[in-house]
């Protein structure tokens, strides 16, 4: 319904939209759905968000939106933390300038939320509010780890040359949070000493020496700053993944540091091909075309479930292998494996059938790629694919709602 309303675009579709977003006894989830339309309402997304299909919309006029969100903005603010943040960014989206007072006085209030506060810090920042300084040095003086950490990229805009040094002392001899934070500021500066550190830092990469959970933040700063000196860093580095033969090499950043509810979003609802099509996350298996995901991360680890985004086709559930076997009598079956031994291989056959095979009898063995397509590595950004995994990596087995009949990996 939501993004029916979305799609017919009308003041009144709007306005319901808006209304929704209020809507206490509705989830978070779904009140951030109706606010995500708002936002993007003047520029609609090619793709359908419930069925993924092209299905382009003609921009259209962004002030319905505006209207109908600013009419319940400050309810908004009272709602859940979700529903909060949302409320912020799709404030920001539509560039309403004339909510920064409510926003800050918000984010005064030492009981707001630690991502309600920052989200407010960010807008502040992007809307070159007059009380963006003030702002920054209430968090930079927080007793919150995340907050000061967020204040590094509206100070690098706010006073570039005393920031690109104290950056550049972080990602020398901070944390792996502090390099993480620090990178994503240095990328929005452009200033020398910040290029200097980057092409550094990238250096470093090469050699191993950044933390997983900064990778990301440092690739993305490196290519956001489109230096010369820090391209050839950039360079040297994509020539050093050739050289690994590693296809999970260049995906190395996703293994730690994403956001579990934003990879929620993506397992669900990512524009390409939502996950939740082919495989269920938190029960049986009841038929979809791919394994069930249940408890998944209490078998495997990040980088297996990295590698079955990635590259498919390398891993494969049990009964979702498609074999093509010939036998050394000339016999040539085909099947799914649901059983496979160092001595003997069972195929499941067409008519549901089993068929033991034994090793020493085989000639010949091809296995079908994957079915599931080896898009995600270049159809999701680098957010979504380190978030998916986050969440991928959650799926831990709950002992008092195992389900019998998931196979173990």
């Amino acid at each position: 319904v939501l993004n029916a309303r979305f799609r017919h675009g009308t003041p009144g579709d709007a306005e319901a939209l808006a209304t929704f977003a209020t809507n206490a006894t509705a989830s978070s989830e779904l009140r951030a759905e109706a606010l995500h339309h708002l936002a993007n309402w003047a520029d609609p997304h090619p793709r359908d968000r419930v069925i993924g299909l092209y299905r382009p919309l003609p921009k259209r006029d962004g002030t319905v939106a505006s209207k109908a969100f600013s009419k319940v903005f400050s309810h908004l603010l009272t709602g859940p933390e979700l529903v909060q943040a949302s409320a912020i960014k799709t404030a920001t989206e539509l560039n309403l300038k004339s909510l920064t007072r409510d926003l800050f006085s918000k984010f005064a209030d030492d009981a707001t939320p630690t991502s309600v506060r920052i989200a407010i810090l960010n807008t502040l920042s992007a809307m070159d509010d007059p009380r963006t300084e003030e702002a920054a040095q209430i968090a930079s003086s927080a007793d919150n780890t995340k907050l000061r950490l967020a204040t590094l990229p509206v100070l690098a805009k706010l006073s570039p040359d005393s920031s690109a040094e104290m950056l550049k002392h972080l990602v020398e001899t901070g944390n792996a949070e502090e390099k993480q934070a620090a990178f994503k500021a240095l990328g929005t500066m452009h200033h020398p000493t910040a290029n200097q550190v980057l092409a550094a830092s990238v250096r470093n990469l090469i050699k191993g020496s950044v933390p997983v959970i900064a990778q990301m933040e440092l690739l993305e700063a490196a290519e956001a700053v489109k230096d010369p000196t820090v391209n050839e860093a950039l360079k040297q580095y994509r020539a050093a993944l050739a050289k690994t033969g590693d296809p999970i090499a260049p995906y190395e950043y996703a293994l730690d540091g994403g956001d579990f509810n934003d990879g929620r979003a993506v397992f669900e609802k990512n524009g390409i091909m939502p996950c939740i099509r082919c495989h269920v996350s938190d029960g049986a298996y009841t038929g979809e075309p791919g394994p069930s995901l249940y408890g998944i991360a209490s078998r495997v680890d990040k980088k297996y479930l990295l590698e079955s985004v990635v590259k498919p086709s390398n891993k494969m559930a049990p009964g979702f292998e498609m074999a093509v076997v010939t036998t050394k009598s000339g016999d040539t079956l085909a099947g799914f494996v649901n059983k496979e031994t160092a001595d003997s291989l069972v195929l499941k056959m067409p008519d549901g059938t089993e068929n033991r095979v034994a090793k020493s009898e085989i000639a010949n063995r091809q296995t079908a790629p994957s079915t599931m397509p080896e898009i995600f590595a270049t159809s999701l950004s680098r957010k979504d694919m380190r978030d998916l995994v986050a969440f991928l990596g959650s799926l831990v087995v709950d002992p008092e709602k195992r389900h019998d009949d998931i196979e173990e990996y």
